[in-house]
């Protein structure tokens, strides 16, 4: 059985728009994504680095209702290069969350130090994105050829929502196909603070990390594009 289906995109992008407003398969914010994903006949898998394959092609897939103000959140990746580990990094770091555990859990950007005393850098040279505090000591490095994995092809889908009977509901009318990423936008975003890194963890009852992933997140969808050098609108 594959994992990574072959979706044939344009074609089968313009018959789910088709198929007007779709009822959410799942309440809450993941709904968008994974009503879209299951109409392409896409499994859930979080295990993956890509959503399917297009012309043999790994493709991320992601949805923005219209209207939001919130980031969206482009992958989740742990660090390749890691000085410290999750706990280690909460006890240097971190504070006690709203449920009495050590959590750490803060938006981190380029060039500003947050409450948690944590920034970004950027080594332009080796193409890299480090968690840094003030006294330059960098715990956490991510590659940009680990980006690069998850960001190569993108489609990326808008869809217009509306309620109905307590139950939400996508138009998914507008898509465009993303190819050949470019790290050197990505790194520029990054610098120019257009990308949030989230940390979202907490220490276990046992001592123990529960990571949910850290998360690299965008607000606006245009310069999200502008990191492709081929944009091809699908609908």
């Amino acid at each position: 059985m594959k994992i990574f289906p072959e979706v044939d995109i344009m074609k089968q992008v313009p018959k789910i728009k088709k198929m007007g407003y779709v009822q959410t398969m799942r309440e809450h914010d993941t709904g968008i994504g994974f009503t879209y994903e299951s109409l392409m006949g896409i499994k859930e898998n979080n295990l993956k680095n890509h959503d399917f394959t297009y012309g043999g092609e790994e493709v991320e897939c992601k949805t923005r209702r219209r209207g939001t103000s919130a980031n969206l959140t482009m992958f989740t990746k742990e660090p390749p290069i890691r000085d410290i580990k999750d706990v280690e990094l909460m006890k240097k770091y971190g504070y006690t969350d709203q449920k009495g555990r050590l959590g750490l859990k803060p938006d981190c950007v380029y060039g500003q130090f947050n409450p948690q005393n944590l920034s970004l850098s950027i080594d332009e040279t080796n193409e890299t994105i480090s968690l840094i505090d003030s006294n330059g000591y960098k715990p956490w490095t991510w590659t940009c050829d680990d980006v690069s994995k998850k960001m190569r092809n993108l489609l990326l889908v808008f869809a217009d929502s509306k309620k109905e009977n307590g139950s939400e509901y996508f138009f998914y009318d507008e898509a465009y196909y993303l190819k050949d990423f470019d790290r050197s936008k990505f790194l520029g975003l990054v610098k120019n603070k257009k990308i949030v890194v989230n940390l979202r963890m907490h220490q276990k009852d046992n001592g123990t990390s529960r990571n949910h992933g850290t998360a690299f997140r965008i607000g606006s969808m245009d310069e999200l594009m502008d990191c492709y050098e081929i944009k091809i609108q699908i609908i």
